[in-house]
């Protein structure tokens, strides 16, 4: 698979580091300096799998992946945070 710019990136930010960075983007970008892999646009670090194969994990996971992607739409800039 041939990378794009923007994953590029993201390896350069998260290398050496315990953080993960996941980008969803709200509009298609057809661009091929934008394209992302799965494991680039959900929760795949290693705490997310820990957290996900705890009791109702998974479901409190999505809901908090759905409480952001709203607070995303709500005020209309890109934010970060933890889980």
């Amino acid at each position: 698979m041939e990378y794009s710019a923007l994953h590029e990136l993201i390896a350069s930010l998260e290398y050496g580091t315990r953080l993960h960075i996941g980008i969803l983007f709200f509009d298609d970008f057809d661009d091929e300096i934008f394209k992302l892999d799965e494991s680039r646009t959900i929760h795949m670090g290693e705490v997310c799998w820990h957290f996900k194969n705890m009791e109702n994990g998974t479901r409190k996971c999505y809901r908090c992946r759905k409480m952001a992607i709203q607070k995303a739409q709500r005020e209309g800039r890109p934010f970060g945070g933890y889980c």
